[in-house]
């Protein structure tokens, strides 16, 4: 039994020695390389994101400029106005027809490509 005692101490000294010089310095290196990592992971991402944003928005803004100098357009058109106007005097609504062939009339000589685009948006804002 004397000789297992010794032997112990050797073993436990061995692995308490590998332990403290190999295994948990390479889990401590290996933690914070990784919370590394995911930070620069997340700003990264973000970063990205950010820039997508700022791209849809862009163009998300120039879509509605056009819509918005067209629906000025039309606000200052006096045909439009005139149209309207001998309208809102009677109670009765305006007839589907009465507008298509308005509108269509009316982009016939728009200079945009989006003319039939602009009919439907011009019945949805009359209706």
């Amino acid at each position: 039994m004397q000789a297992e005692g010794p032997r112990r101490g050797i073993e436990r000294k061995i692995l308490t020695s590998i332990l403290g010089v190999g295994i948990i310095p390479m889990a401590l290196a290996l933690v914070v390389g990784y919370w590394f990592f995911q930070s620069n992971q997340v700003s990264s991402v973000k970063d990205r994101l950010l820039i997508d944003v700022e791209k849809n928005a862009m163009i998300v803004r120039l879509a509605l400029d056009s819509q918005w100098k067209g629906l000025e357009r039309m606000a200052k058109n006096p045909q439009l106005n005139t149209f309207l106007a001998g309208r809102k005097t009677t109670a009765q609504p305006i007839p589907d027809l009465q507008l298509q062939s308005f509108f269509e009339s009316y982009f016939a000589n728009s200079p945009d490509d989006e003319s039939t685009e602009r009919v439907s948006l011009g019945k949805a804002i009359i209706a």
